[in-house]
């Protein structure tokens, strides 16, 4: 089976999500589905993920169809999933619960999970994501990163805690936390909106 391209002539609404874990771009067809790549990005458990892979065919109401997930991810522990991404209301017929147990049925070793717009645009973890991504792209300073290093592993501390004893404003050191956060050097609570009572702590 040929690997679907998105190009402007097959869809309408395309979205480049630019991947600094992929060192690449990530193209998708819907804003669901960017949103999705925040995730994807984040998560310390994702080693890259890729966009429209190869898909596969599956058998449904005596005829065999042609399927194409919205992601295939890897994961560092060397496992792969499928994944599809749906607004929730489109999920709940069931016409596309019988349709979509078909198409799990014929995923064989790697298995396919649906994620809907609740938890994908979960508040305010999405919020924070986001964040993560835009600073992702910051040129730091090297000082100020130097410095937020100090803290030992695992300790505990938040955001103003940092701020205090480094005698540098919110605004100047918020940035390069998240950098280092966006890097896997630093961990912060994300079920709370980020602030300067934020916690955060340096990874092993």
């Amino acid at each position: 089976m040929k690997k679907r391209s998105l190009t402007k002539s097959t869809c309408k609404n395309i979205h480049k999500f630019a991947s600094s874990k992929n060192d690449s771009t990530v193209i998708v067809e819907s804003g669901l589905e960017f949103d999705a790549c925040f995730h994807f990005e984040f998560s310390n458990n994702v080693k890259f993920f890729e966009s429209q892979p190869l898909g596969f065919e599956y058998y449904y109401l005596n005829k065999w169809r042609r399927y194409t997930p919205d992601f295939l991810v890897h994961f560092t522990d060397n496992t792969k999933r499928y994944f599809e991404v749906k607004p929730l209301n489109k999920t709940l017929s069931p016409e596309f619960q019988s349709k979509f147990n078909a198409i799990q049925r014929q995923s064989n070793e790697i298995q396919l999970e649906l994620i809907t717009e609740p938890v994908i645009r979960k508040l305010p973890l999405i919020q924070n994501l986001k964040l993560l991504h835009k600073y992702s792209e910051l040129e730091p300073n090297t000082m100020i990163m130097e410095k937020i290093r100090w803290l030992k592993p695992g300790e505990k501390v938040s955001i103003m805690h940092i701020s205090r004893t480094l005698c540098m404003e919110l605004y100047t050191i918020i940035p390069h936390i998240l950098k280092l956060v966006g890097m896997h050097q630093f961990n912060i609570e994300m079920s709370k909106p980020f602030s300067g009572e934020s916690k955060i702590w340096r990874l092993l």
